[in-house]
């Protein structure tokens, strides 16, 4: 379950004749979450406590329209666009928009934590997974519709630091050359066999992502990031479009990129969306960034 947004606005009605602030609210829900009437409900518990002015009200709402949202689930989620008034001069309900999640029409994601990122430039298409230097491609061009180059994110698995029980225990020192991706601590108790156990997360890893756009190529980077000098729209128009990232702690656990052709996208399960269009002033499909 993810708040899209949550913000202020004021709503001005013709019929019935109406002023008022009201609170407006969109919420996906995962696929999962509205499976059944006790699944939303339970879902609304959860948004209560993300929306604390407006919270109770919101996971009533959901309650209320429990089974209106467990018809639209098709298996890619549901959004739920809330109006809640504030200050309405006729005191009206409450107005709410149930809508099925649109499909992804592509998507990528890579679950390890990260040392480095980078964006590679063709003028082909390019498979995802293992590049030959050993980073990681995620397979959805970031011109996808534009007609631009092909450009693709990158991702370098961390070195990795293991004890001596644990090399013993989970492989063979000649394996150690071959190894190209960390388990998360979730994944340490039952290690797949031929994995290596990390004996904790690493230090010095990619801990937040941003997106930067422009009009001209010097895009300002927020402090403390270091910015992918590729520009995202590279041959396509539009505008500057640069990705950057911090390395600190706490490491992110995951790295995406989805696709399609409506501008808001469900995420993966799990990842947050940064909600800037990578294709943004290029045409094409809508195309984010997301990370968990």
């Amino acid at each position: 379950m993810n708040v899209l947004y949550c913000r202020e606005e004021t709503v001005t009605r013709i019929s019935p004749p109406e002023v008022g602030l009201y609170v407006h609210v969109g919420i996906y829900l995962e696929s999962a979450e509205c499976a059944s009437a006790a699944a939303v409900t339970a879902a609304g518990a959860a948004v209560a406590t993300q929306i604390p002015y407006a919270g109770a009200v919101v996971s009533g709402v959901l309650s209320s329209y429990a089974t209106d949202i467990v018809s639209k689930n098709h298996g890619w989620g549901v959004y739920v666009e809330l109006m809640l008034p504030i200050l309405a001069a006729t005191g009206s309900a409450y107005f709410v928009n149930i809508t099925s999640a649109p499909p992804v029409d592509a998507a990528a994601t890579y679950e390890g934590y990260f040392a480095g990122m980078r964006a590679t430039v063709s003028d082909s298409a390019l498979a995802g997974g293992f590049t030959p230097d050993g980073w990681i491609r995620l397979a959805v061009d970031l011109n996808m519709g534009a007609h631009g180059k092909y450009i693709y994110f990158e991702v370098e698995p961390p070195p990795s630091a293991f004890t001596t029980h644990q090399l013993s225990t989970y492989a063979t020192a000649a394996q150690l050359p071959n190894i190209k991706q960390l388990l998360l601590p979730q994944q340490v108790q039952h290690p797949p066999a031929g994995w290596w156990h990390p004996v904790s997360a690493p230090v010095n890893c990619i801990c937040a992502l941003d997106v930067e756009t422009g009009k001209t190529p010097q895009v300002p980077v927020p402090a403390g990031y270091t910015q992918i000098r590729v520009d995202l729209n590279m041959g396509a128009g539009g505008e500057y479009i640069y990705a950057s990232y911090k390395i600190g702690a706490p490491a992110l656990s995951g790295i995406g990129v989805i696709a399609g052709s409506t501008q808001q996208l469900p995420p993966p399960a799990g990842f947050t969306v940064i909600n800037v269009d990578l294709n943004k002033g290029a045409g094409g499909k809508y195309i984010y960034l997301c990370y968990k």
